[in-house]
């Protein structure tokens, strides 16, 4: 799990962790910012993937729940953001 303080805002509404994320490991890509309009009309629950032991996962949503929630947690009622494009590279930058 990635805490809020541990991802990078970049252009465009981009974002990056900001140290590496191990094999074995899950990104949790919250974003808040995202009015309720601009989700995709197939979007549906947001789930924390499992993560192969020897590969990294990820799952982008839109963290807001109305009438509260924890930030960073994937929550009953929160969405998932379809197309979100995740990259990988090594340290090395490939």
């Amino acid at each position: 799990m990635l805490p809020e303080e541990a991802v990078e805002k970049l252009g465009s509404g981009a974002v990056a962790t900001k140290e590496p994320v191990a094999a074995g490991e899950v990104a949790l890509l919250s974003l808040t910012a995202i009015a309720e309009e601009s989700v995709p009309g197939e979007a549906v629950q947001a789930v924390e993937p499992a993560a192969p032991s020897d590969d990294v996962a990820a799952v982008v949503w839109r963290d807001f729940k109305p009438g509260g929630g924890e930030a960073g947690v994937v929550e009953e009622g929160e969405l998932g953001l379809p197309g979100a494009e995740c990259r990988c590279w090594a340290p090395q930058g490939r």
